[in-house]
């Protein structure tokens, strides 16, 4: 859930970041789907849930930097590609 994504970074922020004075990378960021290789190509193009997804995370994450004042220095989203 995007609300939590935004909440583990302000605890992960508060607690260990913000006195240290160092940024946040979040190094791996996506969803696997069992058998989406099977479904039919114009699903596996359109990808909707995917789409879904990292807009909530991002949005969440810009939330965050912007609202919480929380230093993202990256964020690393599983590679489409195998």
């Amino acid at each position: 859930m995007p609300w939590g994504f935004r909440k583990i970074l302000q605890y992960i922020h508060k607690r260990y970041t913000a006195s240290a004075k160092v940024p946040i990378y979040i190094t791996e960021s996506g969803f696997a789907i069992d058998g989406e290789d099977q479904f039919p190509l114009e699903q596996q193009i359109q990808d909707e849930q995917r789409q879904h997804y990292y807009a909530g995370y991002l949005r969440a994450m810009f939330e965050a930097i912007r609202d919480d004042g929380i230093d993202v220095g990256g964020y690393m989203a599983w590679s489409l590609l195998e």
